[in-house]
């Protein structure tokens, strides 16, 4: 994982090395502080960070606690919103200094536009699948280390 002005932190592949377990992708993410919204930033940060695959708020954080703390460490990501899509909204006007969403100002902007409820509505459902994705994932990944 990277984030910009810290060294490239690598996750603990070994975790996830034995044949019979493949996610559709390894590589490395970035982290930064606030959420891409239109495809501009997407396309943006895309062309500056060619080798990422994916872009949180996260994970950088965690990683660098877990090697603090020696600690092997890998991120399981799924996306909801692909590079080539932008949001409905600036989701970074919704969030707490802790970088939590504010939900009721957000649905209090969204009522009073009718295009961008049914956005929010599509992405959510993106982001229920996406997340139903993961816990699969995340499953298969566990019934796997078991053995």
């Amino acid at each position: 994982v990277q984030a910009p002005g810290h060294a490239t932190l690598r996750a603990n592949l070994e975790l996830v090395d034995f044949p019979e377990y493949c996610w559709p992708r390894v590589g490395p993410a970035l982290t930064l502080p606030s959420v891409l919204t239109t495809r501009a930033e997407k396309a943006e940060v895309a062309a500056l960070y060619p080798d990422c695959w994916a872009v949180d708020m996260e994970t950088y954080t965690l990683a660098q606690a877990a090697v603090a703390a020696g600690l092997p460490w890998l991120a399981l990501r799924a996306i909801s919103d692909p590079w080539n899509r932008g949001l409905p909204v600036d989701f970074n006007l919704y969030l707490d200094s802790e970088g939590q969403a504010s939900i009721l100002p957000l649905v209090k902007s969204a009522v009073r536009d009718l295009n961008v409820l049914g956005q929010l509505v599509r992405l959510g459902q993106d982001v229920f699948r996406t997340r139903q994705l993961l816990v699969d994932e995340f499953d298969r990944l566990l019934e796997i280390l078991a053995r």
